[in-house]
């Protein structure tokens, strides 16, 4: 990068050096919750259901921390040691990796946790209640999974760096040991997260860099599960109450997540001074995304669709780990204005001809 603040590096991944991931993901827990349905055992050491999930978690961890498993591979972790390096001596504050994939662990709150989050009282009577019962019936087997595994803190996706836990703790010693500051940007989960990275890439522990998780504009991601979770009851306590309880007991069951959304899609700006790292998250209305482009842009600003501050993260330089959260945007802006050609440079590569400009760039797409 030529931004005097920040050293920036990306890949591509998933076209090159990924390897299969682990295979198991949830299956373990969905086995376990089948066998074992009464939650309460699940804390009880005394009881069988306790030892089970304690091995079947360590059954998955082992698989998440397999060597063989790598998602960018030896070469490229030896190019973000080298580049980060040289950034530091150089004074660069910040050393940014642009990852294809979500970095940190990507962890969801028990249904439980969830109705205790809900702002209004009825609503959580009416939740904990509904749970009592649907712990133990068909639906109980989901519920019950996402229950276990948000009490051993066990990923539910190990198709993004939980899947390669072991190359992801020789990411976190560079974060730890040479960076000044790294900033891990990623996406491909669809969802907003902002968190932050402990030392080996654990779920707690010593904070060492930050992850940045763009959301998906109209790609869905995980809502579905906690709609279908919930759906018996959402005519009683709302769709608006589910979505806010569960981002609230997101942040507040883990110690990673400082903002998470699972429900809005939208985008995210960031901006880095010498002295801070900004990342502003923007949503988009469901009423926004259901109407035509056109139609869209003139209710807005001719420019584009409406969109709305999620939150803004705060990364201070020198404090590793370091991430507030703030309710109020503004340090990200954007231009009032839509040029009709922009004369973008890309690489040489990107086509077979050799040219490396695009131009004649509007609204629709670019002519080569």
């Amino acid at each position: 990068s030529t931004i005097p603040e920040v050293s920036l590096i990306q890949c591509n991944f998933f076209l090159s050096s990924i390897t299969q991931e682990a295979p198991l993901d949830s299956v373990p827990f969905t086995s376990f919750a089948e066998t074992y349905p009464i939650i309460r055992d699940y804390t009880n050491p005394k009881k069988e259901a306790y030892h089970v999930l304690k091995d079947t978690a360590n059954l998955v961890r082992s698989q998440m921390n397999d060597p063989s498993y790598e998602m960018i591979g030896q070469e490229f972790v030896d190019l973000l040691n080298i580049t980060f390096t040289e950034s530091v001596v150089a004074g660069k504050p910040w050393q940014i990796w642009g990852a294809n994939a979500m970095f940190s662990p990507m962890l969801v709150p028990s249904p439980t946790d969830v109705a205790m989050a809900m702002d209004s009282v009825l609503d959580r009577l009416i939740t904990l209640a509904y749970l009592q019962l649907a712990y133990r019936i068909d639906l109980g087997t989901l519920l019950r999974s996402i229950y276990a595994m948000a009490l051993e803190e066990i990923s539910v996706n190990l198709d993004g760096f939980d899947g390669f836990g072991y190359e992801r703790s020789k990411i976190t010693k560079i974060a730890q040991d040479v960076a000044n500051n790294m900033i891990i940007l990623g996406g491909d989960v669809h969802d907003s997260y902002a968190e932050v990275v402990f030392e080996g890439g654990n779920t707690r522990g010593v904070p060492v860099a930050v992850n940045l998780v763009c959301p998906g504009v109209t790609s869905e991601g995980i809502s579905g599960d906690f709609v279908e979770a919930f759906g018996l009851i959402l005519p009683l306590i709302g769709l608006e109450d589910v979505q806010n309880a569960t981002h609230k007991a997101a942040v507040d069951s883990f110690a990673g997540p400082k903002y998470i959304n699972y429900f809005q899609r939208g985008f995210m700006g960031v901006l880095a001074t010498r002295e801070k790292h900004i990342a502003e998250y923007f949503h988009i209305t469901d009423e926004t995304r259901a109407q035509d482009y056109p139609i869209a842009r003139s209710l807005n600003n001719d420019l584009t669709g409406k969109f709305y501050c999620g939150g803004s993260l705060e990364t201070r330089a020198g404090e590793k780990g370091s991430l507030d959260y703030s309710e109020e945007c503004g340090h990200i802006t954007f231009a009032d204005s839509r040029s009709e050609l922009f004369d973008i440079d890309v690489p040489v590569l990107a086509f077979p001809d050799g040219e490396s400009v695009v131009v004649g760039c509007g609204y629709v797409g670019c002519v080569v």
